[in-house]
């Protein structure tokens, strides 16, 4: 028995244009929001029913026959927005490229279209699924034949409606519809009912009497009300009838072969969807065909055809031409790590009118090596990696402002994916271009000695990164994130090259006193352990540490692992108070990772200047947020006395200060932005103490009554909202029980229901369109969401919650940093040293602090509006601890 798929193409378009950000265009400007969010349902449909004949049903242009009959059919809409126009042509244009069948009917609907459709389908054996979000469809269901597919929002949440579920939902069988429709009448379609008569009294009356003429023929067994009502409106009530009917016979040709399913034309659909930037629907739709015609495997088949640009490699006329070119393609070469080890070459390329490549290749012994790095430092970059090329022109002292980058494969590859950490170009040019590399550029080519492989390769690399630069921008472009790219992100992988070059003094002294003083408090804890149970053992050792735990201490076991019982910080907390030797590990446990992850090893990561030079990562954390390693300073500990004294060896040099500025409850802040939760936007304005605010709320007493206990209760459900926190974390938070812990969130939500209701709709939106958006345009795909496995979707759902707020902190944030530095460019007397989180760290001489206090405080909070302000702190002194008290 095969499946028909019916849809009503104007339902999901005009349900995608509304949903989607109206900045989705291409490069020419044409927008194409509806044709994204139509393409991604479309796919969705595809791949859940597996369908094997489809029909798009689209209104015709001008008049219909309803309209003959009620010249106000309909005559109440709004004009349709010339953006979403413009799209419909487009659709079918996808339609096309896709050999789906596509109908419109002159003075029909597309339901008309569908009911034909479904009619003929059903007849021959057919089962048919119609997707609509028009209630007049119910009146084709019919069981088990056809069904409706009432996609009120999008297509990830439908309501299967048969005959049951019609009847259910509106009170009458689906053949009744009509009736029913002519006397409460459809506000959607301008048509009036019955005055006075509603759905309930409408279905009554249609279930007692079995249709409009029916009732009007026992009319006067009604009582006077209703009498007087519909026979007043008798008339119009027979013609609403004649508009609720849908046609089941228009003039269209319903051979069902026709409507078959044909075979992926990979080239053709690329061709046309990659022109709109519509390659993840590409991917989608590929993977939908796939699954019924067994073409996984011809994935890239047609990418074959990509055509690399003529070369040309002659570096002394590259030299003469560089000084009369603005921008140029790079791929530098490193000893080992890039940006952090010796610059050994490079191989750059200049493209002309014509599209040839003009290659010059420079090592660092040769002649002209540092003349062409000062002209490369003063022209628009393309290539990979470039931040560190631009930290390791600063490290050879030539002089380089931070806007030389203008553009980065790595960094649009990772705001198209960036969840997949798959950003070399080996990993681009197989995904974009479908031209496979026999060697990792990552590794081998960025960093052999064997300079003279290098530059063979490099013809070949530098061509893909010509041709990536383009494809990778005009996805860009198509999915909305051009402008993050080009103002925020590409002019922060400068600031972040230049923050790497000049880098944080430290007190080595100090850090040499204190990582000797941790090393003592861990081996004194050591031997406080073994007195405990008089014996020696291996605290680091999971199997000798549960031995000492249940079976010489008798203590008992909390879980079982794969290998036996666990010793983990959850089950040692849950100990402490059982006996000493408990509370002694944990402490111990403390001081060894002070020891192993911050004491010895940040004193091999301080420089010959004194200082240490981070490497910040722009393409790692999936959300947007920065991180960084060598050494990793967004980690340096906050939470015990011990772990803030390495904050103390951080320091300004005589003469200077550090300035540190920090956002204050940034994300609760955008919480209340994105929900518009009335009751968290006025603490905000109002310049409350929200927690105490929310805290009232929540638990139904005043502000001055709050307790700490109740304080900190809803300040955890607060913060925990940013990474979707259930009930389980906060109790394990807050040391309460499960069930307490689902009272303080329940009352949480009912005090801020708008919270609640953001949560929800930002699940269910990332549902229907597969990834989560910011203001900026940043993207989180989340594919998870679809997964059968309860457990992989629940955690989908917790990390849409937290991509919308967390990506916003992580725009905002940046912005403000790229902000600044465009300020304080050239300037001396004020320099930015460190990035963590969301504090900004500046070193700023004595005669400066004012002023650098005053430039963070503007900056940071005016990078964005939001509905609540932005509030930064900012605090100075000598070290980075004294700064933070």
């Amino acid at each position: 028995m095969a499946l028909t798929l019916l849809i009503d193409a104007y339902s999901l378009a005009f349900r995608a244009f509304f949903a989607l950000p109206e900045s989705l265009e291409t490069e020419g400007g044409q927008p194409t929001n509806a044709l994204h969010g139509f393409s991604n349902m479309f796919a969705t449909l595809l791949q859940s029913y597996q369908p094997d004949r489809v029909v798009v049903a689209f209104d015709a242009k001008g008049k219909t026959f309803r309209d003959d009959l009620y010249s106000d059919y309909k005559g109440h809409r709004p004009p349709v927005p010339v953006k979403l126009v413009s799209q419909f042509p487009l659709l079918r244009e996808i339609l096309d490229a896709l050999d789906i069948a596509w109908i419109e009917a002159d003075g029909f609907e597309a339901d008309d279209v569908i009911a034909t459709v479904a009619t003929r389908a059903a007849a021959q054996g057919d089962t048919v699924y119609i997707v609509t979000g028009d209630r007049d469809s119910f009146q084709l269901v019919r069981d088990p034949d056809i069904t409706v597919l009432y996609n009120k929002r999008g297509v990830s949440e439908v309501d299967f409606m048969d005959e049951a579920a019609v009847l259910s939902k509106v009170g009458v069988p689906p053949a009744l519809y009509p009736h029913l429709a002519s006397l409460r009448g459809d506000p959607s379609d301008n048509i009036i009912g019955v005055n006075g008569v509603g759905e309930k009294t409408a279905a009554k009356l249609i279930n007692d009497y079995g249709s409009i003429e029916s009732v009007l023929l026992n009319i006067d067994s009604l009582s006077p009300k209703l009498r007087e009502s519909i026979s007043q409106a008798s008339e119009r009530v027979m013609e609403n009838l004649k508009l609720s009917l849908l046609v089941r016979d228009v003039p269209i040709d319903t051979q069902l072969e026709r409507f078959n399913l044909s075979e992926w034309n990979s080239a053709r659909a690329r061709e046309v969807l990659y022109s709109f930037g519509l390659r993840r629907a590409f991917d989608r739709f590929r993977t939908a065909f796939a699954r019924r015609t067994d073409l996984a495997g011809a994935e890239f088949s047609e990418k074959a055809e990509v055509k690399l640009p003529p070369l040309e490699v002659n570096s002394a006329t590259f030299s003469q031409r560089l000084g009369s070119t603005e921008s140029l393609f790079i791929h530098p070469h490193w000893s080992n790590e890039p940006g952090r080890s010796p610059l050994l070459g490079f191989a750059a390329a200049i493209a002309d009118e014509s599209g040839t490549l003009l290659i010059g290749n420079f090592e660092q012994s040769g002649p002209e090596w540092r003349d062409v790095l000062e002209a490369l430092a003063h022209k628009k970059l393309y290539g990979i990696n470039l931040k560190a090329l631009l930290r390791s022109i600063l490290d050879l002292g030539i002089s380089a402002g931070p806007w030389s980058i203008a553009g980065d494969i790595s960094i649009a590859g990772y705001l198209l994916e960036p969840s997949t950490g798959r950003y070399s170009l080996a990993d681009l040019s197989s995904k974009w271009l479908g031209i496979e590399l026999s060697t990792d550029p990552g590794n081998d080519l960025f960093t052999s000695a064997n300079l003279e492989k290098f530059f063979d390769d490099a013809k070949k690399e530098l061509s893909l990164i010509f041709l990536l630069v383009d494809v990778l921008e005009a996805e860009l472009r198509g999915a909305g994130m051009y402008e993050l790219y080009s103002e925020v992100e590409i002019p922060l992988a400068g600031v972040l090259a230049e923050m790497e070059h000049i880098g944080i003094a430290v007190d080595v002294r100090g850090l040499e006193r204190l990582s000797a003083w941790i090393t003592e408090q861990t081996k004194y804890l050591l031997a406080e352990m073994q007195k405990l149970i008089g014996r020696s053992f291996n605290p680091n050792s999971t199997q000798q540490l549960a031995q000492v735990l249940f079976s010489d201490l008798g203590l008992t076991p909390q879980k079982r692992t794969k290998t036996g019982f666990s010793t983990d910080a959850q089950t040692l907390e849950r100990l402490k108070d059982d006996h000493p030797f408990v509370g002694t590990l944990l402490r111990y446990r403390e001081f060894e990772k002070l020891r192993s992850t911050y004491g010895d090893s940040l004193l091999a990561e301080v420089a010959a200047d004194g200082r240490i030079h981070a490497t910040f990562q722009q393409t790692v954390a999936r959300t947007g947020r920065l991180s960084s390693e060598h050494p990793n300073l967004h980690n340096i500990p906050i939470r015990t006395e011990e772990g803030r004294r390495f904050r103390d060896v951080f320091v300004a040099p005589k003469g200077s200060k550090l300035v540190v500025a920090d956002y204050n409850q940034i994300e609760l802040r955008i919480i209340a932005h994105l929900s518009r939760d009335s009751g968290l936007v006025e603490a905000f304005k109002a310049g409350k103490d929200v927690h105490t605010t929310t805290a009232s709320m929540v638990f139904g007493v005043p502000e001055e009554e709050v307790t700490y206990e109740q304080r900190t209760a809803a300040k955890m459900v607060a913060y925990g909202l940013a990474y979707g926190m259930e009930a389980y974390g906060l109790a394990q938070r807050l040391g309460i029980g499960n069930k307490e812990a689902e009272i303080i969130l329940g009352s949480f939500f009912t005090a801020l229901p708008q919270v609640k209701g953001y949560m929800e709709e930002t699940i269910r939106k990332t549902r229907e369109v597969g990834y989560t958006t910011t203001e900026f345009g940043r993207r989180r795909y989340l594919p998870e969401l679809a997964s059968s496995d309860s457990r992989v979707r629940q955690a989908a759902e917790r990390q849409a919650m937290n991509a919308g707020i967390q990506g916003l902190a992580a725009d905002i944030f940046k912005k403000a940093l790229v902000n600044l530095a465009r300020i304080l460019e050239g300037d001396n007397g004020i320099k930015i040293v460190l990035q963590v989180h969301d504090e900004i760290v500046v070193e700023a001489l004595d005669s400066e602090v004012s002023r650098a206090v005053e430039l963070l405080e503007s900056n940071m909070s005016g990078a964005a509006e939001l509905s609540v302000p932005l509030s930064v702190s900012v605090s100075v002194g000598q070290n980075w601890g004294d700064a933070k008290h």
